[in-house]
This record gives C-alpha cells, sequence and structure tokens, in this order.
C-alpha cells in the first residue's frame, strides 16, 4: 500500500497515485524517451565505429535524427513482430503507417551520412571537392583514408570471387 491514499472520483472510482516510471498506457515505446534514448545510445556507438566519417560536427543533426529514427524502428518493429500487422477486427494497426514513415526518414538520412554504397560514393566525392577548395588538409587526408579502405575492400571481394573461379575451372 502506497503512503498516499487513492483518488475517489464522483462515481466511486479509485485510482492509484501517479508512479514514476508507469508505462501502463504504453503500447510500442517509440514516441516514449525512455525507452528510445537506450537504443539511440547503442546506435551512435555503432555509427562511430562502423563510419567513422559521420564523427563530423557537419554530421550532427543528421546523427541525432538518425538514432531517434533507428530506435523508433526497432520498437516498431519488436511490436509488430509481437502483435501482428493487423488487429482483432482485420484492420492494419497504426505501427504499420508508424514504421513506413519511420523507415521513410530512415532511408533519407542514410542517404546524409553516406550509409549506402552509392550514398558514400556521392559523399566522398562532394567532401573531396570541397575539401581540396578550401585547403582542408586535415579532412581531405581523411576522406583519401575512406577511400583506400573502400577500394581494399573492393579489391578484397574481387580477389574472393576470381579465386572461387579458379577453384571451379
Amino acid at each position: 500500500m502506497t503512503d498516499v491514499e487513492p483518488i475517489r472520483a464522483a462515481r466511486g472510482y479509485t485510482w492509484e497515485p501517479f508512479v514514476e516510471n508507469n508505462d501502463a498506457a504504453l503500447v510500442h515505446g517509440a514516441w516514449s524517451r525512455r525507452r528510445t534514448a537506450p537504443i539511440e545510445a547503442a546506435a551512435l556507438d555503432h555509427l562511430a565505429a562502423a563510419a567513422p566519417w559521420t564523427a563530423s560536427d557537419a554530421f550532427a543533426g543528421a546523427r541525432a535524427s538518425w538514432a531517434h529514427a533507428e530506435a523508433q524502428a526497432e520498437l516498431l518493429r519488436a511490436d509488430l513482430d509481437k502483435h501482428g500487422m493487423f488487429d482483432d477486427e482485420g484492420e492494419e494497426r497504426a505501427a504499420v503507417r508508424s514504421l513506413d514513415r519511420v523507415e521513410g526518414r530512415l532511408a533519407k538520412l542514410r542517404e546524409a551520412l553516406g550509409l549506402t554504397p552509392r550514398a558514400l560514393g556521392q559523399l566522398l566525392a562532394t567532401a573531396a571537392s570541397v575539401a581540396t577548395a578550401t585547403g582542408d588538409a586535415a579532412s581531405l587526408e581523411a576522406l583519401k583514408a575512406e577511400g583506400r579502405k573502400v577500394l581494399a575492400a573492393r579489391l578484397d571481394t574481387t580477389n574472393d570471387h576470381d579465386e572461387d573461379e579458379d577453384e571451379t575451372c
């Protein structure tokens, strides 16, 4: 029993007083900062390791928006996995439409951050042009290093493919 007496309404209903961290009304948590914040932090840690070029201050807004959208998408997917796409009346659940909107936002943010092969190529070309024009030697060197990694990975993939062909001939 709590130290505070329950509230009595005019019709005799009673409700327990508000309890901190109450999530009784929470459906999937995609709009809850308490639920998204830890997922966002993990996503940002992963992004820093997987896409170090996004650490630049120029990407700060896109990074934060991307991490938030990734957290929302994860929570919405989990809810749909648990409850399905349709409610008891056979109607599409609101989480389906919400996930669709979040996924659309994520696609744009992935492009902005260079998280797809095509977007990374465009980003590297644009950033190299800007770094060259402004004389930003540190950024240009970082871009060259990233380009070398991409080329090395491509060569490794090509060499693996060539070796597979040699074995089958």
